[in-house]
């Protein structure tokens, strides 16, 4: 059985794959030369799975600081502040 770390990891990976995929597929719209807002549409849908990606992955990382054994450490606080910025900058 996997460990949660190994679970998360690997749903993200699935995430990561399912945006690969739909990327691909806005490829072939783009050469078969579909309706643009067809594509604009699917490309709004990867958007959307990306940002909820980023999330799963910020939030792995935030369990894994607040699990520490030595808790919040000022270096953990910087780094939780970095991520939250990041994320932040999504948009």
């Amino acid at each position: 059985m996997q460990q949660p770390h190994e679970q998360a990891v690997q749903s993200i990976l699935n995430r990561l794959q399912r945006i690969e995929g739909q990327l691909r597929g806005i490829q072939k719209m783009v050469a078969d030369e579909r309706d643009t807002l067809d594509v604009l549409t699917q490309m709004s849908a990867v958007l959307a799975a990306t940002r909820r990606a980023a999330g799963a992955i910020m939030k792995q990382r935030l369990t894994e600081l607040a699990e520490a054994e030595d808790g919040f450490s000022a270096e953990a606080t910087r780094e939780m502040h970095a991520l939250v910025e990041a994320f932040a900058k999504l948009d």
